[in-house]
């Protein structure tokens, strides 16, 4: 796992600079993804929103500006980025809010309890206090 996730590190930094930028995003996205999927003891919701993400990322043409790939040629740089790959990225970002926060209107919720269940000196778990 330790190689895995330094591989995954430098598939970020590829992704990131724009290098190889197709294949780098598909193995990260199939890196990131497996390891998401083997570690269930490990589980957030921010880590299924990377997969999804990053699944995202592979169709995005986010290398054709200001990337290592359009400066060496290997893909036409127009310099423009299309406004539909803007409004995709929004769009998950906004579905995830939105339905976090619809998932969080609730008694517990509304009452501070994961405040106050968080807050709570170790060794009193199970113990509440009077307010």
């Amino acid at each position: 796992m330790h190689l895995l996730f330094a591989v995954l590190g430098v598939l970020s930094i590829c992704v990131a600079l724009g290098l190889c930028y197709r294949f780098t995003s598909t193995l990260l996205f199939l890196g990131f993804t497996y390891t998401f999927l083997a570690e269930k003891a490990a589980y957030q919701n921010h880590f299924y929103l990377l997969c999804l993400i990053s699944f995202l990322m592979i169709w995005i043409p986010a290398h054709r500006t200001f990337s290592i790939d359009s400066w060496r040629g290997w893909v036409k740089s127009d310099g423009t980025v299309p406004v539909w790959t803007l409004w995709l990225l929004r769009g998950q970002i906004a579905i995830v809010y939105f339905f976090g926060g619809l998932a969080k209107l609730n008694y517990d919720w509304l009452h501070g309890e994961p405040m106050r269940s968080g807050l709570q000196p170790t060794g009193t778990i199970g113990l509440s206090a009077p307010m």
